[in-house]
């Protein structure tokens, strides 16, 4: 599974950072931390990934964005498919101590929300998502599968689609402001379901940006962002 994330960008103003389509690029990859959660038998990789222009190679304080993935591995479930909604108060991803981002699916924005956008997920939505970022988990587009072997009632919402979106609402966010998006990090802390309508929102406090996706009342994702 998808745990969660960061992204981190330069100002604008450094123009020779900037990563523009026709240019030649070179990422760097490396496993940044592996954990192993006792609770849960869940191991978390934490694979960090660098991207510079290939003019500016071996200038490691110019890179163009750096991105962190985490993701949890566990063994086969020896649960039963699951032929209902559940919709509980615990996260299935636990704590990595790697994250500022509180680990709950009750929702921390107790206010009318600064910016928000609100969409309903579809089948087709998903399956060209995983067409477009080659994934082929089949959580994603096989229903049978799904309910059978991951113990999901229907398909699940991709949670990079899903911070690609909570992104897109931070830019905005900022340009209201006159502000660039220098930093985000998000984390996974329910499923996101298809066919269900899904609430963006976002209210500024005093570091930034704290985000949102709900889905049911519940918090599917969290995420912060930051600018300058």
């Amino acid at each position: 599974m998808w745990a969660g994330g960061s992204f981190t960008w330069p100002k604008s103003t450094e123009k020779d950072r900037d990563l523009r389509i026709g240019n030649k690029v070179i990422e760097k990859r490396g496993i940044a931390k592996i954990e192993h959660k006792v609770k849960g038998d869940m191991i978390f990789i934490h694979q960090e990934r660098i991207i510079w222009n290939k003019d500016l190679e071996g200038q490691d304080d110019k890179w163009g964005v750096k991105e962190v993935r985490t993701h949890v591995f566990r063994p086969p479930s020896s649960l039963t498919p699951a032929s209902s909604p559940s919709h509980t108060n615990t996260s299935t991803i636990p704590n990595t101590n790697t994250s500022t981002i509180p680990n709950t699916n009750t929702s921390n924005i107790t206010k009318e929300p600064d910016i928000s956008f609100t969409y309903t997920p579809t089948s087709p939505l998903l399956f060209r998502y995983s067409a477009l970022t080659f994934n082929a988990h089949k959580i994603h587009y096989d229903h049978p599968h799904t309910h059978t072997h991951e113990q999901q009632r229907t398909l699940l919402v991709h949670g990079p689609l899903t911070a690609t979106l909570l992104i897109e609402l931070a830019v905005q966010a900022g340009m209201s402001i006159n502000k660039e998006l220098v930093g985000f990090e998000y984390r996974a802390v329910g499923p996101i379901y298809v066919d269900e309508q899904v609430e963006l929102g976002g209210v500024w406090g005093s570091d930034g940006l704290e985000l949102e996706a709900r889905q049911g009342g519940r918090v599917g994702m969290r995420a912060s962002a930051t600018f300058a």
